[in-house]
């Protein structure tokens, strides 16, 4: 009997199919777990399939999912499509439409609701109303109370809690009990990262509320810091960034630089931290007292990183990154000085007028 001769490019595709059809889960330290399948997620842990093999692994220690497998893709085709067109207004009710496609399937009904509802969730906060984002949160927590998604949901919490307080105290204070609930719900779910993430919020309240002087807080932020680095660098990020940004205001610019730019290299931070670390290390070019050309476009670049590469991350922020690229390009003098400054400032009263910095 003859050998079958399969060519090699055949066996490539076949491998690179296999590959495409699984489910990849990046841990908060980067490393990747590729070829499986997941089965199940909640707040606690995450349990996926390698071939046969049934496996889990802590949730606290996962960072993002990445759903490839066959029938999962299925389900979100139309939703996947309409966000590759930038339909908004389609991609919304595809996902969760997916969502309740999914939770009849028993393959998927573990993990593919919670994640086709976040993601409707996500489209929501950019191009929803406040309506929209209260029922699918609303929905997801009726429906899995102990939802994967719970720690981002409670940074959701805060974070709007901020927004609705501005500079009032006394919603300020009220945020020390939501921060104090968020502990005890992390202690409640056994996650070490989760009980970090509600004491780093407990330290910033108070420092806000004036509570903790700068000095207590930066002690405090260190000690955090020792405690979350070894198993934890995505949040050992958060907490350098809160470093950084103490010694920044203290005026010492290079070293804040040296310590936003290790963040920036690192390759672990999240995207609100990043955007963040490039606004900072953009600061300590524009704060230089004998500010050069050079130094104000090494500014501008920074500044420009943040409203290039995360648009729609933080609204504020991107505002406070474009103003100060207007003010760098002025500072800088470089090609076409009077056009690009224009245009800069016609994308942040348009794009975000509603924001202080486009009021300036």
């Amino acid at each position: 009997m003859k050998k079958l001769l399969i060519p090699f490019t055949l066996l490539t595709l076949a491998s690179l199919a296999r590959a495409q059809s699984t489910d990849t889960i990046t841990l908060v330290d980067g490393t990747k777990i590729q070829g499986v399948k997941l089965t199940w997620m909640d707040v606690r842990e995450v349990r996926y399939k390698v071939r046969s093999s049934e496996k889990s692994i802590e949730r606290e220690k996962v960072h993002s999912l990445d759903i490839q497998q066959a029938k999962a893709r299925g389900k979100l085709r139309k939703a996947l499509k309409a966000v590759a067109s930038e339909d908004w207004a389609e991609a919304f009710p595809a996902f969760m439409e997916a969502a309740k496609s999914a939770k009849r399937s028993k393959a998927l009904a573990g993990f593919l609701p919670q994640y086709a509802m976040w993601r409707a969730f996500e489209i929501a906060i950019d191009h929803g109303t406040m309506e929209d984002r209260k029922d699918i949160l609303s929905q997801l927590l009726k429906e899995y109370p102990e939802t994967f998604y719970l720690p981002q949901i409670w940074e959701y919490r805060i974070r709007m809690a901020y927004k609705k307080a501005g500079a009032d105290r006394k919603k300020l204070t009220a945020i020390k009990g939501l921060v104090a609930k968020y502990l005890e719900e992390a202690k409640n779910w056994g996650s070490t990262r989760a009980e970090l993430e509600a004491e780093l919020e407990g330290i910033l309240i108070r420092e806000r509320l004036r509570e903790i002087q700068a000095g207590e807080a930066k002690k405090a932020l260190s000690k955090l810091l020792g405690r979350a680095e070894a198993d934890y660098p995505d949040l050992a990020n958060r907490l350098k960034l809160q470093l950084a940004g103490a010694v920044l205001r203290s005026g010492k610019l290079e070293e804040a630089r040296k310590m936003f730019d290790a963040i920036i290299k690192s390759g672990v931070a999240d995207p609100l931290t990043l955007a963040r670390a490039y606004l900072g290390r953009g600061h300590t070019w524009f704060r230089k007292p004998s500010r050069t050309p050079e130094d104000s476009e090494k500014a501008l670049l920074d500044y420009m990183r943040v409203a290039t590469l995360f648009p729609k991350l933080d609204y504020d922020l991107t505002a406070e990154a474009l103003y100060f690229a207007i003010e760098s390009y002025k500072s800088w003098g470089g090609p076409d000085l009077q056009a690009n400054v224009r245009r800069l400032i016609r994308r942040l009263r348009g794009r975000y007028r509603d924001s202080t910095w486009a009021k300036k």
